[in-house]
């Protein structure tokens, strides 16, 4: 029930989040609007989070308790159909997110991933708590509290950095720089910071020409640059300085 009411709540957050995210740059946020989606993928966390701790807290109650029978039927047929509503929800979900790189749709796949996970670890916990002992349901719900609570932490982290404007993999910065050193006239990258504006990357990069290049040829040379860094779906823009191949 709680992990049900998390689902509707974000949902609807995702919604405004997303709304908000798609703002063009204005006076106020010069950067665009886009660290808004990072944000709401860690709200949505700490919806998975609250949802992990009442499925745990549940679970430590009944195993308190003591065994109880739990209906095998009913809740088969309830978990299996959750498995495989779940397991197509997330492969869409999981397609899109990596489309439009986007961090919320992102942390709302992998809810859907653990929902998965969930409902199949509760259905073997029902199977054997009919015909092993009535006491591995409980267990199974601790588990799966624990699961849903690792997988929160791991989109969080991920998240943060979105947020924090981490910098790039080194995997994404040698790509930026083979890019730049691909382009005619390039002598050498000297300087490279990268910054995660929401889920898309600012790249600020000085590179050295030779000095007497005539301007209109180094501008022609700084466009393909740019281009060719802005055309990688993690990069957002970049800004470029020439500088004489003798400079640092």
């Amino acid at each position: 029930a709680a992990n049900s009411l998390s689902d509707v709540f974000y949902t609807i957050l995702l919604v405004i989040g997303l709304t908000i995210a798609s703002k063009p740059p204005d006076e106020s946020h010069p950067q665009g609007h886009s660290r808004f989606e990072p944000l709401v993928g860690l709200v949505v966390t700490i919806a998975m989070s609250l949802a992990a701790y009442e499925a745990g807290r549940e679970a430590i109650n009944k195993f308190i308790a003591g065994p109880q029978a739990v209906p095998i039927l009913i809740s088969s047929i309830m978990l299996i159909s959750t498995v495989i509503i779940k397991a197509l929800m997330y492969w869409m979900v999981r397609r899109i997110a990596k489309i439009y790189q986007s961090p919320s749709l992102d942390a709302i796949s992998v809810d859907n991933l653990t929902d998965v996970s969930s409902a199949g670890v509760a259905f073997f916990g029902i199977l054997l708590s009919n015909f092993v002992h009535p006491l591995f349901d409980p267990i199974a719900g601790i588990f799966i509290a624990g699961w849903i609570l690792y997988n929160a932490l791991q989109s969080s982290r991920e998240n943060i950095v979105l947020l924090s404007g981490g910098a790039a993999p080194n995997k994404v910065r040698e790509e930026i720089i083979h890019r730049a050193l691909s382009v005619p006239g390039i002598l050498h990258v000297h300087y490279l910071l990268t910054e995660y504006a929401g889920p898309r990357l600012i790249v600020d990069m000085h590179a050295n020409i030779a000095g007497d290049l005539p301007f209109d040829k180094a501008h022609a040379i700084s466009d393909e640059v740019i281009d060719k860094i802005e055309q990688m779906d993690v990069v957002d823009r970049v800004y470029l300085h020439l500088e004489p191949e003798d400079w640092e």
